[in-house]
């Protein structure tokens, strides 16, 4: 994401560790960069309980908007193995926040609107193909409600 941002011309904070320093009245006042007007939450190895208090502090102030860029819960991975997702870290700064955060990803259809407005794509004329039954039903359900269900494995699918 950082690239992402960068190419955009936004230069992100918060990019690698965030160590704990002081006592719980120093985390409070963590120092906040004046110019950060968004918090971003996304996929971290180095989520910490620093970056979750930095978030909280930053999403107190007026006007800071807040993103999630998905909510899957859990990364599947081969052998049936699976680690926490992107959703969890998620869900934590919104506890901490107490303030919901608008998901630009799935199962939101933010942005699918933004592709098809950006290519003039006739959302009549797409299939959604997903990789979550969660969160990808979720996204079929909110930009075509009245679809039936596909049959097939369990997928869902909108009009072609």
């Amino acid at each position: 994401m950082q690239q992402e941002l960068e190419a955009v011309g936004i230069q992100p904070t918060g990019v690698g560790p965030d160590h704990i320093s002081g006592k719980q009245a120093d985390w409070a006042n963590v120092p906040l960069d004046p110019e950060v007007k968004a918090v971003v939450v996304g996929f971290d190895e180095h989520f910490s309980y620093m970056k979750l208090n930095r978030a909280m502090q930053y999403l107190s102030r007026e006007g800071c908007l807040f993103v999630g860029t998905n909510r899957d819960t859990r990364l599947p991975l081969e052998g049936g193995k699976a680690v926490p997702g992107t959703g969890c870290l998620l869900q934590a700064v919104e506890t901490a926040a107490q303030h919901r955060a608008q998901t630009v990803g799935k199962p939101n259809n933010f942005m699918f609107d933004c592709v098809a407005s950006q290519f003039g794509v006739n959302p009549d004329r797409c299939l959604m193909v997903g990789d979550r039954l969660d969160t990808g039903h979720h996204a079929r359900l909110q930009l075509r409600p009245e679809d039936p269900p596909n049959p097939h494995r369990g997928q869902h699918c909108g009009r072609r």
